[in-house]
């Protein structure tokens, strides 16, 4: 496997943070309530009292910037299939995540648990705070090294932000719809087509390439066959409720063809109800 391949591999999980929702097939984000209003990214019909989704997306930023802390439940799917001449290889991994945020000072504790099929399956914990990042494997508690968690925790910052991920819709311009959905708004685009690479680097980017000339070289390598996207907003806090992706993309780099497909669905809840993240004490002690 390349070293491009691997790092769409290793991202998945980190973008997967802030990349969840509601969306167990690729056809369901989309689909509006009966009897629901629809709004295109920006029409302004008087007798529509629908928000633009630009309106939304600033309403619902200003709401989140407030934000102190939330937690998040959900599933992801994914599949990367890669061929090479005759020979095909697939891999399939079904994860279970629990994640609590908190913004200030930033902390993550998190839960995944995956299944990838015949290789087995395991049970990850962590905690990613300025203090440290303490990952549970194998029943013994691991140290990173303060070398590689300088990056990590900055782009793990960026790519839990609830606000960052509402600023992607403005990259879709007039393919975001607004529809309305018992007490929420849902925000969403369907999209393919090279011309959405900046938001594939954007997705891809925040949490696990900090280098452009990586990410450029990736990018160009890229084919984005559909990339689709979903908040559900609530209408009296306009906070995010749920975060819906479901990302295809192929990638061709010499005589390797990578197909790889994800999709996640989760809820977003706890909204400045938890309580503050903390590496106990026994954790810190019994590291490697």
């Amino acid at each position: 496997m390349t070293k491009f391949t691997a790092v769409l591999l290793g991202a998945m999980l980190l973008v997967n943070i802030t990349a969840c929702g509601k969306e167990n097939e690729a056809g369901s984000a989309n689909t509006p309530a009966t009897n629901a209003g629809i709004h295109k990214a920006g029409s302004a019909l008087a007798e529509d009292p629908l928000p633009t989704a630009d309106e939304l997306i600033t309403r619902s930023s200003e709401a989140t910037k407030a934000l102190k802390s939330y937690s998040m439940q959900g599933n992801v799917d994914q599949k990367m299939t890669v061929k090479q001449g005759d020979q095909e290889a697939s891999n399939n991994t079904k994860t279970v995540m629990m994640i609590d945020v908190q913004q200030k000072p930033f902390a993550i504790y998190q839960d995944l648990e995956m299944d990838a099929g015949e290789e087995g399956e395991t049970e990850i914990k962590q905690y990613i705070t300025n203090e440290g990042i303490y990952i549970l494997t194998d029943d013994a508690w691991v140290r990173i090294p303060k070398v590689v968690q300088e990056g990590l925790i900055s782009r793990m910052e960026q790519a839990s932000s609830l606000e960052a991920r509402l600023e992607n819709f403005k990259l879709m311009n007039k393919d975001v719809t607004v529809i309305e959905e018992g007490d929420e708004y849902i925000l969403s685009a369907d999209l393919s087509g090279d011309e959405y690479k900046e938001l594939a680097a954007s997705l891809i980017g925040q949490a696990a390439i900090d280098k452009e000339e990586e990410m450029a070289a990736m990018l160009e390598m890229l084919t984005i066959k559909r990339i689709k996207l979903s908040n559900a907003i609530d209408k009296e806090t306009y906070l995010p409720t749920r975060i819906d992706m479901y990302l295809e993309l192929e990638m061709e780099i010499e005589d390797q063809f990578t197909l790889w497909v994800m999709s996640s669905n989760g809820q977003i809840s706890n909204h400045n109800a938890l309580d503050e993240i903390k590496i106990p004490q026994d954790v810190i002690d019994s590291a490697i």
